[in-house]
């Protein structure tokens, strides 16, 4: 019999890296603290399909097309549950404006495969469904799903009983701190994504199509070298922060997680009237980046250090080269110069050591952020004969 691996709590932790730290996050206010709720208690599994069903515990169908566990992990767990095996916990916040309702703070990859194996028809229509597979205990039950163990209505029964610890935080006053705890979570073991939190807590008409859009962008698919959407979400957080230097960098005051929240609030409200306009901008998204791999080839993005390019993507490079390749007025220059704007970059990347290192310095650094854009806004001026504004930081404000 093979050796098992029996590290249930290490093999249901969500594996997502972060995006955003705690130095992001505004200041948390101690005074508020005490008002908030933070509430355990055992939920079925049952209660917990239940409510998911009535639409209480908030999962948008669309996280499945993110579906980051295999079959045999997801069949690992409900073998688990079965089991009566450890488990991390849940943890949930209830929406302030909507008492009863919830939002997943971690354990979205757990209640998935709970609700494609054991969910109602309906639920399995919206996010998929599974037979169980790669079992080594309960090796009886490979290839049935929850319907086909019906004749074992004990082990079922069992099942459906299950506890499964959840925390339930109630009464927060604003967004921070479920950031917060959030970032706190991914400290020890959880790797987790705050573009998930992001879209959770800013729902609306954007936040659905940039979700869309990014997890079938064929540009962003290949800056990130993947053949489907993203399970962090990193797809869905760089069309963001395209949206955010583009539209709102004069509000950038050096947090990302600020001018991404802004960002998503905003275009979230503007859509009735602008959704043609935002739409648009994501056409050129996808022009400008492939323009970027048409003048870069496979070093796009990528800073240049000690005679090469390094082979790990960069965000501060990201921001610099799509500040103006979106721009249409352009694109026949681009195509022309293409040799010569790598070039240029690579100059610049040896010759300014500002600009180089303002590459190496975090984006969260307003001076940093204004040396790289004006830096390279002066050298594609020169390339291409236009006449681009520099960046210039004005009452620590980015002005052009």
């Amino acid at each position: 019999m093979p050796k098992l691996d029996l590290n249930y709590e290490e093999m249901f932790r969500e594996d997502i890296e972060p995006v955003e730290d705690e130095s992001d996050l505004e200041e948390l206010l101690l005074e508020e603290l005490p008002d908030v709720i933070v509430q355990a208690t055992d939920w079925t599994t049952d209660t917990l399909l239940g409510q998911i069903e009535k639409g209480r515990i908030q999962l948008n169908p669309s996280f499945q097309r993110r579906d980051a566990w295999t079959t045999e992990r997801k069949s690992k767990f409900v073998e688990s549950l079965f089991l009566g095996f450890p488990i991390p916990q849940l943890v949930l916040a209830e929406l302030r404006e909507q008492p009863g309702n919830y939002i997943v703070i971690d354990g979205k990859q757990r209640l998935l495969s709970m609700i494609q194996f054991a969910g109602s028809e309906e639920l399995k229509e919206k996010f998929g469904n599974y037979k169980l597979r790669g079992l080594e205990i309960l090796n009886q039950c490979n290839g049935k799903s929850l319907d086909e163990l019906v004749s074992d209505s004990r082990s079922v029964e069992v099942f459906e009983n299950r506890t499964i610890r959840t925390i339930v935080i109630r009464h927060w006053k604003n967004d921070s701190i479920l950031y917060h705890i959030f970032l706190r979570l991914s400290i020890e073991s959880v790797k987790l994504s705050s573009q998930e939190l992001r879209n959770a807590l800013h729902p609306g008409p954007f936040s659905e199509f940039s979700d869309f859009y990014s997890g079938k962008s064929p540009c962003l698919r290949k800056i990130l070298n993947r053949d489907a959407p993203d399970f962090r979400m990193r797809d869905a957080e760089l069309l963001l922060r395209y949206y955010a230097f583009r539209n709102f960098i004069r509000e950038y005051t050096g947090s990302v997680k600020k001018i991404l929240d802004l960002t998503i609030r905003e275009l979230n409200a503007l859509w009735r009237t602008d959704a043609h306009d935002i739409q648009m901008q994501a056409e050129q998204f996808e022009n400008a980046v492939k323009l970027a791999f048409l003048v870069f080839g496979p070093d796009s993005f990528r800073k240049w250090k000690k005679g090469e390019f390094v082979s790990r993507f960069n965000h501060a490079v990201y921001d610099v080269i799509l500040f103006h390749f979106w721009k249409p007025e352009i694109e026949d220059k681009i195509r022309e110069k293409s040799y010569e704007i790598k070039e240029a970059f690579i100059e610049l990347s040896e010759s300014d050591t500002g600009f180089a290192e303002s590459l190496e310095t975090t984006p969260k650094s307003l001076n940093a952020t204004v040396k790289r854009l004006s830096s390279w806004t002066s050298a594609l001026n020169a390339v291409l004969g236009t006449d681009f504004r520099e960046p210039k930081l004005v009452n620590n404000r980015i002005r052009f």
